[in-house]
Formats: structure tokens, C-alpha cells, sequence
């Protein structure tokens, strides 16, 4: 089952209702009950307001980075999404109107080699990057050239799995951009599929024999599985928001879609992971850790490790919130395990924010 969930990579959507604002009795989340209706009516027009973001990024050759602001109107908080691998800022429709609803303005962009932004191999469909700092590189791109020029008093990023990787990096290399951080399932290591005693030798030795940007072994171009079953079922417990991500992929197919990853990125990602829990007492924004309980994906033990490191440096600097029985995709998990996650998010936010 783990080695599948590496193949089968991370799929998810997003819709809601309309309401201005904070509800008056906390924040107004989103219902699967809603989600038929809302994702038309309400989110996808929503989305439509969004103004493109473009810019080329400065490591590598004409490799153009794109996402997606959306300016709120006396909102003093910006919200940065930093995605996951094989994600598509699309993914993100339901996820952002609930922030935006309550108060936020936000920017996404999509990772170098998958969504809207360029891909890196002749093979689109194969998941690669050279280095984990490129994703970092422009994630400081972005913040420089467009977040910070918009004059929000406080910085927020957000990040889920392969991003929560990457926000790690960035928060201990960039230590005064953001006032805090919120990570659902975080990839401080990759489930791998075999022990890294193993997996790593092996993936260092089909990148020396010429194979790095081939996949990993096993690997597919996108598969396209719109049912909800037990295969989609390792990421989120909901068919409804499941079934409503493949639909909007499939009307992007170009864009959308990736495959299983290649030899190097696997590496990459495994090196990243162990340099965010190397380098997590050095960050000094405050941290909001979402666990999920029943994660595949990622290794939650990973997860306790960075968060042990950061706080014996700084107290309290990681705050962990377990969600049992939550799978990996805490954004677009049924709605029992989805409004504990943003509830905990919109605590932590009205809390550390003036």
C-alpha cells in the first residue's frame, strides 16, 4: 500500500457557499452538503476574479512560475499557499474561498513542473525537480515580486505535504517574512518504498547510471480514476470532494495532471526532509503543525522530530494538532476531519495575529 501511494500520487478539489466575512460564531467553513450546488454557483465564479500571477524564475532557463491573487478589501493578513507534489492550484478552488470569506487575502502559485507552471522533462507527465531550493527560490520570487508589494501588515504560509517541505526550507533560510505558519501533513520524510538503508543507495545509483529523470520504478503517466474507491481512499475519507477535483482536472487535462515522480525527485525529497529536520531549530516564525492520524503518505514520526528539534530551541515554537482518523489530504477530507483542521487553523491565526 505504501509503494502504491507513492505511484498514485495526491489528487483533491474545493468548493463552498457564499457569505461575507467571519460568522459570527467562528469561521464559516464549507459542508459537503453544499458542494453539488456551490462549486458552480458560487466557488468557480469566485475564482474567476483571481489575477493571474507570471513570472520567470531565476534558477534554471526560461522556466515560467504561475498562480493566482486574491486581493480581499481591508483584509490585513495575506495567506501563501505553498502546495504538494502533482498539485495543480486548481485543487485549491474550495480552500481558498473559505479563507478569502473569512478575511483573508491570498496567493498560490503552482511548484515548477507541474500544474500551469513549466514543466522540467521532455515527458510532462513525469514529477521532477533538480534541487528542493529551486522550489524554494521561487516561493521567494513570488514573496518579493508579489505578496510583499501588496502592503499586508502580517504574512501567513500555508503549506500541506511536498509544501510543507519546501515552507520548512524556506522559514529557516527566510526568517522575517512570515508571522507564522499552518502545515497540514507535512513531508518532513517521504514513506519511501523500501527502507532508506535501501531506497536511497538504489535511487543514487540509478541517478548515476543515467536514470534520474526517469521514474521511479513502477511509475505511470497520470491515471485518470474518477470513481472514489479504496485507491483514492488513502488520501481523504470524501467521494464527494474527490469526485468534483477529478471532474475539474479533467476539464484542464494539459495542465492538471502528473504522474508518479522521478528517481531524482524521490531522492530530493528524502535529502529535503532530513535537511527541514536538521535545520527546524533555527526557524523562528511560529509553526501550527496539522497532523492527520492515519497519514500513508508522509511519515508522521518525521513530523514529531521536527517539532521536538524546533521546540527545544524555541518553546511552543510548534504547536502539533493530531487529527485521528484523518488521511493525508486534510483540505479536502470529509467534513468531520476537514472543519477540525481549519478550526484548529483559525484559532491559531486569531491568536498569533494583531
Amino acid at each position: 500500500m505504501r509503494r502504491r501511494s507513492w505511484l498514485l500520487g495526491s489528487a483533491a478539489f474545493l468548493f463552498a457557499p457564499h457569505s461575507e466575512g467571519r460568522a459570527a460564531g467562528g469561521p464559516t467553513i464549507t459542508t459537503a452538503s453544499e458542494l453539488a450546488i456551490a462549486y458552480r454557483t458560487r466557488i468557480e465564479p469566485f475564482w474567476d476574479t483571481g489575477r493571474p500571477i507570471e513570472f520567470l524564475s531565476t534558477r534554471g532557463a526560461n522556466i515560467h512560475i504561475r498562480g493566482r491573487y486574491f486581493p480581499r478589501d481591508g483584509a490585513t493578513t495575506a495567506i501563501v499557499i505553498a502546495s504538494g507534489r502533482t498539485e495543480c492550484m486548481l485543487k485549491y478552488k474550495e480552500l481558498i474561498y473559505d479563507l478569502h470569506r473569512n478575511g483573508y487575502a491570498v496567493f498560490i502559485h503552482d511548484l515548477r513542473g507541474q500544474g500551469f507552471s513549466s514543466r522540467m522533462l521532455a515527458d510532462p507527465m513525469i514529477g521532477h525537480v533538480d534541487v528542493f531550493d529551486d522550489y524554494v527560490a521561487d516561493l521567494k520570487t513570488l514573496f518579493d515580486n508579489h505578496v510583499k508589494p501588496t502592503g499586508h501588515n502580517n504574512h501567513v504560509l500555508l503549506s500541506h505535504s511536498t509544501g510543507g517541505c519546501i515552507s520548512s526550507l524556506y522559514l529557516a533560510r527566510y526568517k522575517r517574512d512570515f508571522a507564522c505558519a499552518v502545515m497540514a501533513s507535512p513531508m518532513h520524510a517521504p514513506v519511501l518504498p523500501a527502507h532508506p538503508f535501501l531506497a536511497v543507495p538504489l535511487l543514487r545509483l540509478a541517478i548515476g547510471t543515467g536514470f534520474g529523470a526517469h521514474y521511479i520504478p513502477f511509475g505511470t503517466p497520470y491515471r485518470h480514476q474518477r470513481a472514489f474507491s479504496n485507491d483514492a481512499g488513502i488520501f481523504t475519507h470524501s467521494p464527494e470532494r474527490w469526485t468534483i477535483i477529478y471532474d475539474t482536472y479533467a476539464e484542464h487535462p494539459t495542465e492538471s495532471r502528473l504522474g508518479s515522480p522521478s528517481n531524482r525527485w524521490v531522492l530530493n525529497a528524502y535529502l529535503a526532509g532530513q535537511k527541514a529536520q536538521a535545520q527546524a531549530g533555527v526557524i523562528e516564525a511560529p509553526i501550527l503543525l496539522l497532523q492527520a492520524g492515519d497519514d500513508t503518505i508522509v511519515d508522521n514520526d518525521a513530523q514529531n522530530e521536527f517539532a521536538k528539534r524546533l521546540n527545544a530551541v524555541r518553546p511552543n515554537g510548534c504547536i502539533v494538532r493530531r487529527i485521528e482518523g484523518a488521511r493525508h489530504e486534510m483540505f479536502i477530507e470529509s467534513d468531520e476531519y476537514r472543519s477540525a483542521a481549519l478550526g484548529h487553523m483559525f484559532a491559531y491565526l486569531t491568536e498569533r495575529l494583531p
